[in-house]
């Protein structure tokens, strides 16, 4: 499927009645120390859901919880409905991306999918279908070790497919990669997402978050911050700019100029050819004075609105002086 496709209507929160996945007052405590607070949230049929966090926040913790390799100090956790805790019939109906690529380097990545097929019956049609969709057929009998990472990335997808898992619990799927392979693991996510399948998507990139989670939460501290839509939380936390480029007069204006902006907290960046970069808040309505008052210093060359980014809304929630 066109990219282009893909894009278009991923953002449409899917309609469902009941959560696939339910966290209600989730704690862990390690050596007595709170790694996870109180945390409740649920996820829904489609949905890709954006799972985010500074390191040591409670990302990987909570995945643990939830696929049953650790267990919590109290809380609840459940997935379509039913309690995780020596459930395999459960466990059969959710596929996992790690983040480590924990696959058998020395066998091809056919042979590596075939072993995994076996674990749950699956035949061979299966695993040459999902070799072609993610473009490693011309690879499928080499030796894993011989693999870049996207291919090992792509392969890690096609294992967690194996046995066409109803939700797929992913780890840092596109950590790494270069911007064509982590597309192409986006798009296919997108596509994954569109067939029904539910995503809990943890991730650090948060321009994936923002092109393709219909909704994301913000772990800080082992607590959530926010959780909602990116528009809603862009449009609540972020600051929309309007984007000035200054050609200043000549080059002894340039320190009072960045003085200005100090004065008025503007970030200011000077490229090579002596231009002056700045962002003039929206809020508040001052944008206006502003940019005229940097007429007097230089000759404004370029003006355009910048939405807010969901890194603002990630640094706002995620930052010491904030939390």
């Amino acid at each position: 499927m066109p990219r282009d496709n893909l894009l278009q209507g991923m953002k449409t929160m899917p309609k469902t009645q009941n959560p696939v996945l339910e966290v209600n007052r989730l704690n862990k405590d390690f050596k007595k120390q709170p790694v996870l607070r109180n945390m409740s949230f649920s996820v829904h049929a489609g949905e890709i859901f954006g799972f985010l966090g500074p390191n040591g926040a409670g990302k990987t913790t909570t995945i643990r919880i939830l696929l049953g390799l650790t267990l919590a100090t109290s809380g609840d956790c459940r997935i379509f409905g039913q309690s995780i805790d020596d459930n395999g019939e459960i466990r059969r109906r959710i596929g996992v991306v790690f983040e480590q690529p924990n696959i058998y380097e020395r066998l091809s990545g056919r042979q590596n999918l075939q072993f995994y097929a076996s674990l749950y019956d699956v035949g061979n049609a299966e695993v040459e279908r999902l070799l072609a969709d993610f473009d490693l057929l011309a690879a499928a009998n080499k030796a894993v070790r011989h693999y870049s990472k996207g291919m090992r990335q792509r392969l890690l997808l096609c294992r967690a497919l194996v046995h066409d898992p109803e939700l797929l619990i992913m780890d840092e799927p596109t950590g790494g990669l270069d911007p064509t392979s982590q597309q192409s693991i986006r798009d296919a996510i997108v596509r994954m997402s569109e067939q029904g399948k539910t995503i809990f998507l943890s991730t650090h990139s948060l321009e994936e978050a923002d092109q393709i989670c219909h909704r994301v939460a913000v772990l800080y501290q082992g607590q959530l911050a926010a959780i909602d839509k990116p528009q809603v939380l862009k449009q609540r936390y972020g600051q929309p700019a309007i984007s000035v480029t200054l050609r200043p007069h000549n080059v002894p204006d340039v320190p009072s100029i960045r003085r200005w902006c100090v004065s008025n907290a503007i970030p200011m960046r000077l490229d090579e050819d002596g231009s002056a970069q700045m962002q003039l808040p929206i809020k508040g309505n001052h944008w206006g004075r502003l940019l005229d008052e940097l007429t007097t210093m230089g000759t404004v060359t370029t003006v355009h609105s910048q939405e807010a980014t969901l890194n603002q809304v990630y640094h706002r929630l995620t930052s010491s002086e904030q939390g």
